[in-house]
């Protein structure tokens, strides 16, 4: 009787009726709001499905799931069993950083910067041997 009207719950609907422990079945699941489905924490969506939780890898690639996977860390997603890729990686530990790759550059951009590498070595050459032609002479 609950299914009709589960379709459209908010979020805070959703992790009350969770807290009275029922255990969803997938086809209800994927009724719901993804919208209101990627406010839902790993414990909501444990306490919600219940023994169907593990059943969620089956079908990934359901909007309402990709939802929640698209917005959580991957240890969130983990956390409830899921195989996918996350939307957000997890924070890196407290005192440290992450150091990302830069983007490739193009064949343009790459001879510009031989060229000017090429220029800016010269000129250091250059400025070590005048060093070293007054080092000698004094």
């Amino acid at each position: 009787m609950l299914k009709s009207l589960l379709g459209g719950a908010p979020a805070e609907d959703l992790i009350q009726y969770a807290a009275d422990s029922p255990v969803m079945d997938l086809d209800t699941f994927t009724t719901l709001n993804p919208e209101e489905i990627k406010k839902l924490s790993p414990q909501n969506l444990k306490d919600l499905l219940d023994v169907n939780l593990s059943e969620l890898n089956t079908i990934m690639e359901h909007p309402t799931i990709q939802a929640w996977v698209q917005s959580h860390t991957q240890s969130e997603v983990n956390a409830i069993g899921l195989k996918a890729k996350a939307g957000h990686p997890d924070p890196p530990p407290n005192g440290s950083f992450v150091l990302t790759s830069a983007p490739p550059i193009s064949r343009a951009e790459g001879a510009f910067m031989k060229e000017h590498t090429l220029q800016i070595s010269y000129t250091i050459l250059l400025a070590l041997c005048g060093v070293m032609i007054s080092l000698g002479a004094s």
